[in-house]
């Protein structure tokens, strides 16, 4: 299992809205347009060729990420997850 960081910038909000949607089925929001995806290269591909059909390729862009297995993962500020998830892949360091 890899995980993905997936981040989007979309100009029409309604096409924003899908995306998010569809997103959200896959992945987990930790902002308001990045993801995280923990899964198989093959469920990664799976998730982005169907996100391309929610995308205007003249307007919009989509970038998705692999994080190093064993990479140090630093997060400053608010949490990026609600009180009580836990998501086992993603350990943060306070420093």
């Amino acid at each position: 299992m890899n995980l993905y960081v997936i981040g989007y910038d979309i100009s029409d909000n309604q096409r924003l809205l899908r995306i998010h949607r569809y997103l959200s089925t896959f992945a987990m929001p930790v902002q308001r347009s990045i993801f995280l995806l923990w899964g198989s290269e093959d469920a990664k591909n799976k998730c982005l060729l169907r996100a391309k059909q929610f995308l205007n390729e003249k307007q919009d862009s989509l970038c998705c990420c692999r994080l190093p297995e064993y990479g140090k993962k630093i997060h400053l500020g608010a949490k990026p997850l609600p009180e009580g998830v836990v998501f086992p892949p993603l350990e943060f360091s306070l420093n």
